[in-house]
Protein backbone atom coordinates (compact mmCIF):
# COMPACT_ATOMS: atom_id res chain seq x y z
CA UNK A 1 0.00 0.00 0.00
CA UNK A 2 1.68 3.26 -0.96
CA UNK A 3 2.46 5.99 1.83
CA UNK A 4 1.40 9.72 1.86
CA UNK A 5 3.52 12.21 3.22
CA UNK A 6 2.54 15.64 3.97
CA UNK A 7 4.99 17.59 2.83
CA UNK A 8 8.50 18.29 1.22
CA UNK A 9 10.94 15.44 0.73
CA UNK A 10 13.33 15.68 3.47
CA UNK A 11 13.26 13.20 6.89
CA UNK A 12 9.82 13.23 8.71
CA UNK A 13 11.13 15.73 10.87
CA UNK A 14 11.93 18.21 8.91
CA UNK A 15 8.68 17.91 6.70
CA UNK A 16 6.71 21.31 5.28
CA UNK A 17 3.46 22.14 5.03
CA UNK A 18 2.06 22.05 1.61
CA UNK A 19 1.62 24.81 -0.99
CA UNK A 20 -1.63 26.15 -1.17
CA UNK A 21 -2.76 26.64 -4.65
CA UNK A 22 -5.78 28.08 -6.60
CA UNK A 23 -7.35 26.17 -9.67
CA UNK A 24 -7.73 28.55 -12.36
CA UNK A 25 -10.99 27.46 -15.06
CA UNK A 26 -11.54 29.21 -17.97
CA UNK A 27 -13.79 29.07 -20.83
CA UNK A 28 -12.09 28.72 -24.20
CA UNK A 29 -8.24 28.73 -24.63
CA UNK A 30 -5.27 31.07 -24.55
CA UNK A 31 -3.18 30.99 -28.12
CA UNK A 32 0.26 32.16 -28.22
CA UNK A 33 1.40 35.16 -30.60
CA UNK A 34 4.78 32.75 -30.62
CA UNK A 35 4.21 29.65 -33.45
CA UNK A 36 6.91 28.37 -32.54
CA UNK A 37 5.77 27.60 -28.79
CA UNK A 38 2.02 26.77 -27.25
CA UNK A 39 0.64 28.38 -24.29
CA UNK A 40 1.06 25.38 -22.44
CA UNK A 41 4.66 25.04 -23.01
CA UNK A 42 5.21 28.44 -21.98
CA UNK A 43 2.99 28.20 -18.61
CA UNK A 44 5.04 24.95 -17.88
CA UNK A 45 8.27 27.26 -18.58
CA UNK A 46 6.58 30.30 -15.92
CA UNK A 47 6.28 32.76 -18.30
CA UNK A 48 3.89 35.28 -17.39
CA UNK A 49 0.36 34.82 -19.01
CA UNK A 50 -1.46 37.98 -17.30
CA UNK A 51 -1.93 40.13 -14.57
CA UNK A 52 -4.80 38.97 -11.93
CA UNK A 53 -5.97 41.32 -9.85
CA UNK A 54 -9.03 40.99 -6.53
CA UNK A 55 -11.73 43.51 -6.03
CA UNK A 56 -11.52 45.05 -2.44
CA UNK A 57 -15.35 44.19 -1.98
CA UNK A 58 -15.80 41.10 0.44
CA UNK A 59 -16.60 38.69 -2.26
CA UNK A 60 -12.75 39.71 -3.20
CA UNK A 61 -13.88 38.72 -7.23
CA UNK A 62 -10.89 38.27 -9.27
CA UNK A 63 -10.43 40.09 -12.58
CA UNK A 64 -7.84 38.55 -14.91
CA UNK A 65 -5.69 41.07 -17.65
CA UNK A 66 -4.25 39.20 -20.67
CA UNK A 67 -2.99 41.62 -23.23
CA UNK A 68 -5.51 43.58 -24.30
CA UNK A 69 -8.12 41.33 -22.93
CA UNK A 70 -9.92 41.70 -19.38
CA UNK A 71 -11.79 38.86 -17.88
CA UNK A 72 -13.73 38.97 -14.71
CA UNK A 73 -14.33 35.99 -12.71
CA UNK A 74 -15.38 34.73 -9.26
CA UNK A 75 -14.29 32.52 -6.58
CA UNK A 76 -15.56 29.62 -5.59
CA UNK A 77 -14.70 27.29 -2.70
CA UNK A 78 -14.13 23.28 -3.76
CA UNK A 79 -16.33 20.69 -2.35
CA UNK A 80 -13.39 18.28 -1.95
CA UNK A 81 -9.84 19.63 -2.15
CA UNK A 82 -7.23 18.45 -4.94
CA UNK A 83 -3.84 17.56 -3.76
CA UNK A 84 -0.90 17.27 -6.35
CA UNK A 85 1.77 14.36 -5.42
CA UNK A 86 4.98 13.85 -6.04
CA UNK A 87 6.43 10.11 -5.80
CA UNK A 88 9.30 9.35 -3.92
CA UNK A 89 11.62 7.87 -6.30
CA UNK A 90 12.77 4.48 -5.99
CA UNK A 91 9.84 3.92 -2.87
CA UNK A 92 6.10 3.45 -2.75
CA UNK A 93 5.72 6.89 -1.27
CA UNK A 94 4.10 9.75 -2.30
CA UNK A 95 4.32 13.34 -1.15
CA UNK A 96 1.20 15.65 -0.91
CA UNK A 97 3.20 18.93 -2.64
CA UNK A 98 0.27 21.03 -2.90
CA UNK A 99 -3.18 21.94 -1.89
CA UNK A 100 -5.87 23.61 -3.67
CA UNK A 101 -8.78 24.39 -2.03
CA UNK A 102 -10.60 26.86 -3.60
CA UNK A 103 -11.10 27.84 -7.63
CA UNK A 104 -11.20 31.11 -9.92
CA UNK A 105 -13.75 30.83 -12.19
CA UNK A 106 -13.45 32.75 -15.33
CA UNK A 107 -16.78 31.75 -17.94
CA UNK A 108 -17.49 35.31 -19.58
CA UNK A 109 -16.47 36.43 -22.82
CA UNK A 110 -13.37 38.75 -22.22
CA UNK A 111 -14.03 42.56 -23.07
CA UNK A 112 -11.34 43.95 -24.85
CA UNK A 113 -9.45 46.83 -22.96
CA UNK A 114 -9.41 50.28 -25.27
CA UNK A 115 -7.42 53.05 -25.07
CA UNK A 116 -7.85 56.73 -26.13
CA UNK A 117 -5.39 58.26 -28.08
CA UNK A 118 -5.90 62.20 -27.95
Amino acid sequence: MPELLLGGSGARSQEKKPKDVVVVEMQGELKSRDPQSSCEQMIKAGVLVGDLHFSKNPSRDPTLIVGHHMLNGKLEKLRKPYVALRKVSGEMRYEVVAVARDKLIFNQRPKPLITLNK
